[in-house]
């Protein structure tokens, strides 16, 4: 499964196609933290408030405590994501692998709806600074 931008602002779980959607890059921001921006638009991933259960979105890139992520080692290696603005981390409801599920933020437990796997991407230097101008012509 992989995640995806479903209305440009929504995250949810789908089945992975290697579509633009369901690219994301991850930026060094202040202190050693993360930004992760959708290779679509350039917004980057939020959280509304620090409540359980909440959705993510995307939002435009402010560099906020909100849009801040630090990546660490789960149970089996693969990464946690956890935000900066609270302490929860990223999470598939209930463990689903139902497409179409919006992801949260939810308690930090380590299970495997909570252990994300990264893929790198190469691209050229000339199609990723295309995107980045497209981001700054759009305003994003």
């Amino acid at each position: 499964m992989a995640l995806d931008l479903m209305d440009r602002t929504s995250v949810i779980q789908i089945q992975s196609r290697s579509q633009e959607e369901q690219r994301w890059i991850v930026e060094p921001g202040p202190g050693g933290v993360f930004l992760i921006r959708s290779a679509v638009n350039g917004k980057a991933l939020q959280i509304t408030n620090n409540a359980r259960s909440v959705p993510v979105v995307v939002a435009r890139l402010d560099g906020s405590p909100s849009q801040q992520w630090r990546i660490e080692p789960g149970k089996d290696g693969n990464p946690l994501i956890v935000s900066v603005a609270g302490g929860r981390v990223l999470d598939i409801p209930n463990g689903s692998n139902r497409e179409g599920l919006r992801i949260q933020i939810y308690d930090r437990d380590g299970d495997s709806n909570q252990r994300f796997v990264f893929h790198r991407v190469d691209e050229r230097q000339e199609l990723d600074r295309q995107r980045r101008e497209r981001w700054d012509r759009d305003g994003r």
